[in-house]
């Protein structure tokens, strides 16, 4: 008679210790949200639209609230078929930034920034040149946009290898580092849903960057110098690892060379050794665990309901 209930319950106190896994929210873009008044405010928390879509001169709004007030976060198109454009507005609808062609390729990204105290983000997609917001676009095509908070971690060396590399607890992804002449540092994303889609953008640099992405067994599956904002580096709709991990290093582009004399096959460099600061950021979704409380009462109710079928079976 208590076996039943009991099971339950020992299951709902198990799933204490770290439950189900579930991705972070991914919610499809919902018309109308043409105008700032009109905006889609079921986003609660960082997360992605996946994926949107826009017609000529169409504007996407979106709101993303309960963030964390004072946090650090970014914006950016993890995916897409068109020329994209980002902006952020304040709580009245007032463009307070925009970015064009800041991530990779075509796609933008919004630099790292602060949440306001009310924890609320307005943000809009709409097709290049429309920096007003007023659709004067003729783009068209889908995309997938992703905010993160961000959570720093800085390179520890020695970090050189992929052998040596710094692998990053789970939540982390952002981290912050410095390169000298020769050095390399690599990086392991862990914790993301696997197979799902992924940007990752140097946002800052001191020096002409290049970024490298490898798959689990260490094998150079890309690489990047210059798709970012300037000499800055980034990749966009590239895959997580079947194991939920990115892999990534980053390093300073190759000096920049001229024939030692006319006719002569000798190069010599041009310039200081490269090298300086960074900052990293991947927007991928992570694995995170299932609320405890409620593990625990979905697993208490199955005990219970096992409970009274036993007593029903035995009257």
């Amino acid at each position: 008679m208590c076996r039943s209930f009991w099971a339950g319950c020992l299951t709902g106190l198990a799933l204490l210790g770290g439950g189900a896994a579930r991705a972070d929210f991914v919610v499809p873009e919902e018309e109308p949200n043409d105008t700032f008044p009109t905006r889609q405010q079921n986003l609660s928390g960082p997360g992605r639209i996946g994926m949107g879509a826009v017609a000529p001169g169409d504007v996407d709004n979106f709101q993303f609230s309960d963030l964390t007030p004072g946090a650090q976060f970014a914006v950016a198109i993890v995916d897409g078929t068109f020329d994209t454009l980002i902006a952020r507005r304040d709580d009245a609808g007032v463009i307070i930034g925009s970015d064009n062609d800041s991530g990779a390729g075509l796609y933008s990204l919004l630099l790292p920034g602060t949440v306001p105290g009310n924890g609320v983000v307005n943000l809009a997609v709409t097709g290049s040149p429309d920096g007003g917001l007023v659709g004067g676009h003729l783009a068209a095509g889908n995309y997938m946009l992703d905010l993160r908070q961000l959570a720093f971690a800085a390179d520890a060396e020695p970090n050189d290898t992929f052998a040596g590399r710094q692998s990053l607890a789970a939540g982390i992804n952002a981290v912050t580092g410095t390169i000298v002449a020769g050095d390399v540092d690599f990086f392991t994303f862990t914790d993301l849903v696997p197979n799902t889609l992924f940007a990752a953008s140097v946002v800052a640099a001191d020096f002409d960057t290049v970024l490298d992405l490898f798959n689990p067994a260490g094998v150079l599956i890309a690489s990047d110098d210059n798709d970012g904002f300037g000499l800055l580096s980034a990749f966009a709709s590239r895959l997580v690892a079947a194991d939920g991990t990115i892999t990534l290093a980053i390093s300073a582009a190759p000096l920049m060379q001229a024939p030692f004399a006319p006719g002569a096959n000798e190069l010599v460099a041009l310039g200081a050794p490269q090298g300086g600061s960074y900052t990293l950021v991947v927007f991928a979704q992570p694995v995170v665990p299932e609320p405890a409380s409620v593990a625990l009462l979905a697993a208490g109710a199955a005990g219970l309901a096992g409970y009274r079928r036993v007593r029903r079976a035995a009257a």
